[in-house]
């Protein structure tokens, strides 16, 4: 993606390629919202969290429930990278810290 057209590729939503006018600057809105969000590390760590809460993390064991809210935090997950590739691998990083700082104490 270049600087000069920062939503190359994210203004796509699965089937739906998204040309009205109105569905683009929304979807240029939630984009921004994304990154300002991914810009604080309260902001990380509290996607993380809804993140780990859809339970990505954790094995589902063919329960219907819970694969529905895994995917949800799958696509959450998708999405982030999606948007902010370099601000996910941050909050992953940062949650890997936390893990290891809660091991040892």
């Amino acid at each position: 993606m270049s600087d000069h057209e920062p939503y190359a590729g994210l203004i796509e939503d699965d089937d739906l390629v998204v040309t009205d006018t109105k569905q683009v600057d929304a979807r240029r809105k939630e984009i921004e919202d994304f990154r300002w969000v991914l810009s604080t590390e309260q902001g990380r760590r509290f996607m993380d969290r809804l993140i780990g809460m859809a339970g990505v993390y954790a094995p589902t064991f063919l329960d219907g429930i819970k694969e529905g809210r895994r995917m949800f935090g799958v696509e959450l997950l998708a999405e982030i990278e999606a948007i902010a590739p370099d601000q996910c691998l941050r909050m992953l990083t940062e949650r890997l810290k936390r893990i290891e700082d809660a091991k040892n104490g």
